[in-house]
C-alpha cells in the first residue's frame, strides 16, 4: 500500500473510533444512568435508574469543587430526601446537597473538609444522620472511598463514567428498566410497597441485626463540631424522621435501649434537632395516599420542607421536631416514651 493510501487508511481508522466513542458518550449522557448530567427524566425511558448511586461521590466531589455553596447538605441517603432548592428558600442563600448513599460520618466529615479546602465561604452545614450510621456495620462499610478527592481524579473519573464499557452497561440496564417500568408496575398499591419496604428493613441483617455501637462515628461526629466551630460555621444536626412503624420494629428487636443511648451520646457533642419518636407526621397511617413518607426509613420532599421550616422559618406541624441538648435529652426521651405508650394520642397503624 503506498504512503497515501496508509493516510487514508489511518484516517478513516480514527475516523470510525472517533465516531464510535461519540456515539457511545452520547448514549450514555442521554440516558444519564448515573445523574450525573442532570438530564431530565422521562418515564419508559430513563426514569428507573437501577445503577443511579454508583458514581454518588464522584458526583458529589464534582459539585463541591465546582460549586460556591454557602450552606451544604452532608449524610446518607435519607439526607437526598432533601432539595437544595428547598434549603435555598428557608436560609435565602445558595445550597448544595451532598448527601450519598450509604455514607458514613466520617465521609461526610470528609465532604466538609473539601468544601473548605475549594475556597467554598461556607456558612451552615447540615447534618442529618440516623442511628444506624453509628453500628458496626455500616462504620465499617466497603463502599467508603479512602483516596483525598482532586480535580484531577475527579476529571479522570468523570470520563471514566461517560466513556468506559461499564457507564454504558448502566445505560443499556436504564434502558432495560425504564421498558420494563413502562409497560407494567410492580403490580403493588403504595401501602403494600410500604409494608414490604418495613418488612425487608427489619430482616435484612447487613443493616440492623446484629446491632453493635462503635466509638467512631461518635469521634468523626465530634470532629465536624471542631472543624465547623474552627472555620465559623453552623452545623446543624438533624435526626432523621424514620417512620414509627419501623422505630417499634426496632425496639421489638431489643434497639429500644441501643436508640436512647445513642440520643445522649449525640447530645453530649452537639445539640440535635429530633424529629423522630411520635407525632403528627411519624405517625402517618399506612395508605395509598401517604404523604410524608416515600419508604419507613425515608421522607418525602414535603416532609423534608416542613422539617426545613421548623428549623429555619415557622413551624408547619405543631410538635413536630424539638431541639434536643444534654441538659433536655433525658426530659425529651421520657416525654416521646409517655406518648408512645398512649394509642389514643400516637394513632398508630
Amino acid at each position: 500500500m503506498s504512503r497515501p493510501g496508509y493516510r487514508r487508511f489511518n484516517i478513516a481508522v480514527l475516523l470510525i473510533a472517533g465516531t464510535l466513542v461519540a456515539a457511545l458518550a452520547a448514549l450514555n449522557i442521554a440516558v444519564d444512568p448515573y445523574s450525573m448530567w442532570r438530564v431530565p427524566l422521562k418515564q419508559g425511558f430513563n426514569a428507573a435508574k437501577p445503577n443511579r448511586f454508583n458514581q454518588d461521590r464522584l458526583r458529589v466531589a464534582r459539585d463541591i469543587l465546582s460549586r460556591d455553596p454557602d450552606t451544604i447538605m452532608l449524610g446518607k441517603s435519607t439526607a437526598q430526601s432533601y432539595s437544595a432548592g428547598q434549603v435555598q428558600a428557608v436560609t435565602e442563600g445558595r445550597a448544595l446537597n451532598a448527601a450519598m448513599a450509604m455514607a458514613g460520618i466520617d465521609e461526610a466529615r470528609d465532604n466538609l473538609k473539601l468544601a473548605i479546602a475549594s475556597g467554598t465561604k461556607l456558612k451552615r452545614a447540615i447534618l442529618i444522620v440516623d442511628l444506624f450510621e453509628f453500628s458496626e456495620r455500616q462504620a465499617t462499610s466497603v463502599l467508603k472511598v479512602r483516596q483525598p478527592w482532586t480535580r484531577a481524579r475527579v476529571l479522570e473519573g468523570w470520563m471514566t463514567a461517560t466513556l468506559s464499557e461499564s457507564a454504558t452497561r448502566a445505560s443499556f440496564a436504564t434502558l432495560a428498566a425504564g421498558r420494563k417500568a413502562g409497560v407494567a408496575g410492580t403490580g403493588k398499591t403504595r401501602s403494600q410497597t410500604f409494608e414490604g419496604n418495613l418488612t425487608e428493613l427489619l430482616k435484612d441483617p447487613s443493616i440492623y441485626l446484629p446491632f453493635t455501637m462503635v466509638d467512631r462515628p461518635y469521634e468523626d461526629l465530634q470532629n465536624m463540631v471542631n472543624i465547623a466551630r474552627e472555620n465559623d460555621i453552623e452545623l446543624v444536626v438533624i435526626v432523621n424522621p424514620i417512620h414509627v412503624r419501623l422505630l417499634e420494629g426496632l425496639r421489638d428487636r431489643g434497639l429500644g435501649d441501643e436508640y436512647v443511648t445513642w440520643m445522649r451520646r449525640l447530645t453530649q457533642i452537639t445539640p440535635v434537632w429530633d424529629f423522630s419518636g411520635y407525632n403528627a407526621v411519624t405517625t402517618e397511617p399506612v395508605t395509598d395516599e401517604m404523604v410524608y413518607y416515600s419508604d419507613p426509613l425515608h421522607p418525602t420532599y414535603k416532609t423534608s420542607g416542613i422539617v426545613l421550616s421548623r428549623i429555619f422559618g415557622t413551624p408547619e406541624v405543631a410538635g413536630f421536631g424539638t431541639l434536643v441538648t444534654s441538659k433536655t435529652v433525658d426530659a425529651h426521651i421520657a416525654k416521646d416514651i409517655r406518648i408512645g405508650a398512649s394509642a389514643e394520642t400516637t394513632q398508630v397503624p
